[in-house]
């Protein structure tokens, strides 16, 4: 009997080259991709505290980040908030890049609140007003009109520069 299901059986074919040709690439390819995983995880384990992509590193940002002052943190956060909302489409949140609008870092040394206040809450007044910087700025951005704020309290413009000092 088992000599019977012997003869009936038919006999195995050679696979084809072109079969043998696929597998051999794919194994290949998946060698390939192990092997980078491998170096960029030694690289980057390697690399852990340089300035790969021209920031600094992780744990030098998180060490070094300003701390808020706990009367300041719920201001900070509501001034995040309303910056995210109001302001973030024209200037750059990291305050150091111009966008649309001019980088803000240091804005809170370089004009008082009053001025702030007012500005913010309408550009285009203090330009009619003839504000010679109000005027400059409108000028040095080709005449760019800031976008009016009225519905803005003077505490929220408050708690938006809060924000900008401590980002």
């Amino acid at each position: 009997m088992d000599e019977e299901i012997l003869d009936n059986l038919e006999p195995q074919k050679e696979p084809k080259e072109e079969t043998t040709t696929i597998k051999r690439n794919i194994l290949g390819l998946s060698v390939l991709v192990v092997a980078s995983i491998v170096i960029a995880f030694y690289y980057l384990g390697q690399n852990a505290n340089r300035n790969l992509v021209g920031a600094p590193p992780v744990r030098d940002f998180v060490e070094n980040r300003p701390t808020i002052p706990d009367n300041l943190s719920e201001q900070f956060r509501e001034g995040r908030a309303l910056f995210l909302e109001q302001c973030a489409a024209c200037h750059n949140i990291g305050m150091e890049a111009d966008m649309t609008g001019p980088a803000l870092r240091g804005v809170t040394q370089r004009r008082d609140q009053e001025w702030l206040l007012n500005y913010i809450r309408n550009s285009m007044q203090m330009v009619e007003d003839k504000d010679s910087t109000a005027v400059a700025l409108f000028e040095q951005w080709d005449e760019s009109i800031m976008v009016a704020f009225p519905n803005l309290s003077d505490e929220d413009i408050r708690s938006i520069l809060v924000f900008i000092e401590n980002r």
